[in-house]
């Protein structure tokens, strides 16, 4: 914010920018200050008020010219670049600017992005376009080089869990929502979503089968875990969750320091303890080596029970 500040102070706002970095490093949050910094009407030393008309209106996302596009199934589709386009082209309603964003960019699809990619040529002169993305690799090199790239960094899990708990958030679900996402919304929305907490419970369980070498790992595959990835995003967390919790354990390992708050991640640590580090970093390079056949359409069950059993043979 420091940096935007001087740069619109001193009149060097670009026309686009990509935001790009992990879930929950304030993306989202610094796209919106910088279209509330430039339609607040009572600026406070350089800061946006949050409180007046324009800032309200921005806030609640009813800002005429503020407009978001963001993924509607995991895709952003051509048309929501061509409606982007269209109110480009537009005269401002209420300003003499007009801030687009793009969340989660990389899920463009192709016709999308050469879309985009047309109107970035060529760039209305009122227009500030922002982009976010987890993924940097993934949007058009074309497009990458049309903006002013601006790289956050990644949030540790125990600052996550400290940032979590001042918020009001129990310790044990800090800890645990800590390791799956640095996002407190994000972690909220999930604490009441019965589909999530089904998906976790099923995860935890299989893990925890997993680590004892328990051959009943296998048949939660289907029971535990493919019954509640209802679909590709959830797939794809599933396997999220199972990482992060690896890495939860080999972390403890060299920080005995650290206080375990929750139950079900306590029930992990003592899964694990006949476990020694090679196992644990084995069994982990075997999930980041599966995960990868999720991206070519192999079955999740299949990739699944395949990990199952390689794991199992460690």
């Amino acid at each position: 914010m420091k940096q935007f500040q001087g740069i619109i102070q001193n009149q060097h706002l670009a026309q686009g920018y990509l935001f790009a970095g992990a879930p929950g490093t304030g993306k989202k949050e610094l796209a919106q200050w910088l279209a509330l910094r430039l339609f607040c009407q009572n600026l406070q030393a350089g800061k946006p008020c949050g409180q007046c008309p324009e800032c309200q209106r921005i806030i609640s996302g009813n800002h005429p010219d503020v407009i978001q596009i963001a993924p509607e199934k995991q895709t952003i589709k051509v048309e929501a670049i061509r409606y982007l386009k269209n109110e480009l082209y537009k005269t401002g309603m209420e300003g003499a600017k007009r801030v687009f964003i793009i969340q989660e960019a990389e899920k463009m699809s192709v016709n999308a992005s050469n879309s985009l990619l047309k109107f970035l040529e060529e760039p209305a002169s009122d227009a500030l376009i922002i982009l976010t993305t987890t993924a940097k690799s993934q949007i058009l090199p074309t497009i990458r080089s049309r903006m002013q790239i601006i790289d956050f960094h990644g949030i540790k899990a125990t600052a996550a869990f400290e940032r979590f708990t001042a918020l009001g958030m129990t310790p044990a679900n800090a800890q645990l929502l800590s390791l799956l996402t640095r996002d407190y919304q994000q972690a909220q929305t999930w604490l009441v979503t019965d589909s999530f907490n089904q998906l976790l419970k099923g995860v935890l369980h299989w893990f925890h089968k997993v680590l004892q070498a328990d051959s009943e790992a296998f048949v939660l595959v289907q029971t535990q875990v493919v019954a509640n990835a209802k679909n590709t995003a959830d797939q794809q967390l599933a396997f999220e969750m199972i990482i992060n919790f690896y890495d939860f354990l080999l972390v403890l390992r060299y920080d005995k320091s650290r206080t375990i708050e929750n139950s079900d991640l306590n029930k992990l640590v003592t899964a694990a303890m006949n476990l020694s580090d090679q196992q644990l970093m084995t069994q982990l390079s075997l999930v980041l080596d599966i995960q990868k056949q999720l991206r070519v359409n192999v079955s999740f069950e299949n990739v699944l029970e395949a990990l199952t059993l390689k794991i199992l043979a460690v």
